[in-house]
């Protein structure tokens, strides 16, 4: 059978991948997760656009393989995640770590090609509980542990939604087709729930920062991208023109740019600044004009190459330095690594719009729309958002990376950059930049008619990055950059008042239902001594009238099981 016979959808791959892996060494697990992902890469360029492989099921329709260039780019993107994931294998020492990796891109991978709610619900939630796997993998302290159940927690809500919007969408409108869904019915309501709090929109982004600090450097970035790209994805299929995901999107931006700009620790830094990255694509979903979602698109493709570099680069120099504290790092106890944090600069410097790398053009086109076709505030609080995250995250830490001192004592640890991983994503940061014809001609709904580099557009880029060294300066004058503050934030709630409500509600239905066992066992033996004492005066001898008892009452239940015998087959 030749290639372009195959219409498989990709995620299967990887969700095969992810069920041998977990038991071959190492050099086999990297061949066959590369091998995985190639074929993930691969199988989307044979088919044509359209449904493949469609099939009855309980008198629904199945669709595994639905291809059109929504789900190519996005498709296209998880794939590329899996290739960096493979070869960051090399280095990894966690058989199950690489086989839950397969997992989360299989899902993700799987729900993006598939074209029903029934395969989108189930696919999504593996890749979810992959999630909760690699937070529980290895717990050793009560934080960690704490840090894992708020993850299982949240994924929880995340499948509990997902999988109630799927059936009230098919009992209201009688179909799984995952096309536009809206936010007119019950189900579309639920979805849009779901997917708001996988992509990390507020009050739920504070799974990003757990998933930072609880899974390690070689995952987390891992997760902080496949998962919220998924949640991008759907809202952007189901949800388009939705007014309410431009709120989102911007209260998401800003919440997460301050809290990256006051964060000391640089994973929490990181999860914040992954947060308000994603909130500008989820921004742009909420514009009516059909070039909203060509721009949401094109960022959220170029945000996650850029967000999984920075995030593995990061990851390399809190492992090589034994610290996450910008403020240790300030104070010359982490060592620096200059080629991992030019690495870093590069990634930071794309997902901020620097001219000559992919973020350039997805911004200028993203930035563009919302000027033109958006309402008056998106444009505005978009260049305010970038110009933060330019000063409070890329510019901050990037100083704090090159400018930290050399350590006074040897790292506890050495590590290396993962050279293997990060070079497929700088490769095509550089190469879309230099070429952005190549990421427009996959941008839906159709290849924009769109010059990047004309001269209005760099001197605009030049002037955000210039705003975001000004709010750099500015936080460096107040004492905030380059070591940041301790704040806190919204999951104080979830960890005081709520998990306090939560925990006495468990205990005060844990209580009823012991209150109503004990109930029920007392009733039941009441019963069944009064049964007990009715059998016994039928059957005793003596009893007046003892033999008429049973004849009579078997007589009139033959007659009562008769009747509704006949009234039921007269029905």
């Amino acid at each position: 059978m030749g290639l372009m016979q195959i219409s498989l959808n990709p995620g299967f791959v990887l969700l095969l991948a992810a069920l041998i892996v977990w038991a071959l060494p190492r050099p086999l697990r990297f061949l066959l997760m590369a091998a995985a992902a190639l074929a993930a890469l691969a199988l989307p360029l044979a088919p044509t656009f359209g449904d493949h492989a469609v099939f009855g099921q309980f008198g629904l329709q199945v669709v595994p393989l639905r291809l059109d260039a929504l789900s190519q780019l996005f498709g296209l993107a998880v794939g590329l995640l899996a290739l960096s994931a493979a070869l960051l294998s090399l280095t990894r020492q966690s058989p199950s770590q690489d086989a839950l990796l397969c997992l989360l891109f299989g899902g993700a991978a799987t729900a993006i090609y598939g074209g029903d709610l029934v395969t989108l619900a189930a696919s999504a939630s593996t890749a979810a509980f992959a999630l909760v796997g690699l937070a529980f993998t290895n717990c050793q302290t009560p934080e960690e542990g704490a840090a894992a159940r708020r993850l299982l927690a949240f994924m929880a809500v995340f499948a509990i939604l997902t999988i109630a919007g799927a059936g009230a969408f098919l009992a209201e409108a009688k179909s799984v087709r995952f096309d536009q869904v809206g936010a007119d019915n019950l189900g579309g309501v639920l979805l849009l729930a779901a997917f708001a709090v996988l992509s990390g929109a507020p009050g739920a982004h504070v799974w990003l920062r757990d998933a930072a600090h609880r899974l390690s450097g070689a995952a987390a970035p891992f997760a902080l991208t496949a998962l919220p790209m998924l949640g991008i994805y759907v809202l952007a299929r189901a949800f388009p023109a939705e007014p309410m995901l431009g709120w989102i999107g911007v209260a998401m931006g800003f919440w997460g740019a301050v809290m990256a700009i006051c964060a000391n620790d640089l994973r929490s830094a990181y999860a914040y600044s992954a947060a308000a990255f994603w909130g500008a694509p989820i921004a742009l979903l909420g514009m009516t004009a059909p070039v909203g979602l060509s721009g949401a698109a094109a960022l959220a493709f170029v945000t996650a190459i850029g967000l999984l570099a920075a995030g593995l680069c990061l990851g390399t120099v809190i492992a090589a330095s034994g610290t996450a504290s910008a403020r240790a790092f300030a104070q010359g106890l982490a060592r620096p690594m200059p080629l991992t944090a030019t690495l870093f600069a590069a990634a930071a410097l794309s997902l901020v719009g620097w001219p000559g790398l992919a973020g350039y053009p997805a911004q200028a086109l993203a930035f563009d729309a919302a000027a033109d076709h958006g309402p008056l505030w998106l444009w505005p609080c978009l260049l305010a958002i970038t110009a933060a995250l330019a000063g409070g995250f890329a510019l901050r830490l990037s100083v704090l990376l090159f400018a930290a001192p050399r350590l006074r004592k040897s790292p506890a640890i050495s590590v290396h950059p993962p050279l293997l991983a990060l070079a497929p994503c700088l490769a095509l940061l550089t190469a879309l930049g230099a070429e952005p014809a190549w990421l427009l001609n996959l941008v839906p709904p159709e290849p924009p008619l769109f010059d990047p580099f004309r001269p209005g557009g760099l001197v605009a880029a030049v002037q955000l990055l210039a705003s975001g060294a000004a709010i750099w300066a500015l936080l460096r004058g107040i004492g905030v950059a380059p070591a940041g503050q301790t704040v806190p934030d919204l999951d104080l709630l979830w960890r005081g008042p709520i998990s306090a409500a939560l925990s006495a509600t468990v205990r005060l239905l844990g209580a009823m239902q012991t209150w109503a066992g004990r109930q029920t066992d007392a009733l039941a033996g009441r019963g069944a001594q009064s049964v007990g004492w009715i059998l016994r005066r039928l059957t005793e001898r003596n009893a007046v009238g003892s033999t008429a008892f049973a004849p009579i009452l078997a007589a009139v239940g033959l007659v009562l099981t008769l009747y509704w015998a006949v009234i039921f087959a007269a029905s």
